[in-house]
């Protein structure tokens, strides 16, 4: 019986935060696990994006990490997680934006254990998003400017297509 409630629970968690995951994060992989120790119900669900753009030079990567620990039959539990998210732009040199945070509460099951936590986690992790937002309108052109590569003194970008002109240089800089 035990076995079962905590299959009950992890079944309801997995299907709540499948369901969000699949109305923010398109395409994410949910992966839950349940386990149970005396009278307490351990969830832990982990939710992850990638995703590419080649042809425009970026990708980016979610990683969410929830775990919700309760009393069997209780109205409460502590739900705690970690967000991650990084964004990688490659064109023309290197940018990342790398950054997470972890949230914590005492989690009240208002709507059921599934639906509660998943509403919890959409919570924390809009106000993470909204916070990542808030980074990309701060950030004026020049900070990213800053970041990019600079031209070198002769203000001319160096053709490394150019086969002449590479051999030139190596020359040049084995003659020195």
């Amino acid at each position: 019986q035990t076995a079962a409630l905590e299959t009950k629970y992890r079944n309801e968690v997995d299907l709540a935060m499948s369901l969000y995951a699949a109305d923010k994060l398109p395409d994410a992989v949910v992966t839950t696990y349940g386990s149970k120790s005396g009278s307490t119900v351990k969830i832990t669900c982990c939710i992850g994006r990638c995703s590419l753009n080649l042809s425009n030079y970026w990708a980016g990567l979610w990683r969410s990490h929830w775990v919700l620990e309760f009393a069997e039959g209780s109205k409460s539990g502590k739900l705690s997680g970690t967000v991650r998210s990084n964004v990688h732009y490659f064109e023309d040199g290197n940018v990342q934006l790398d950054d997470g945070t972890k949230f914590a509460c005492e989690l009240k099951f208002s709507k059921g254990v599934g639906e509660s936590m998943a509403a919890q986690v959409m919570e924390y992790e809009m106000e993470f998003n909204a916070g990542m937002e808030d980074i990309y309108v701060s950030m004026s052109e020049q900070v990213l400017q800053g970041l990019r590569r600079r031209l070198p003194v002769t203000r001319v970008k160096f053709d490394w297509d150019n086969k002449a002109s590479v051999h030139k240089l190596a020359s040049d800089l084995r003659g020195h």
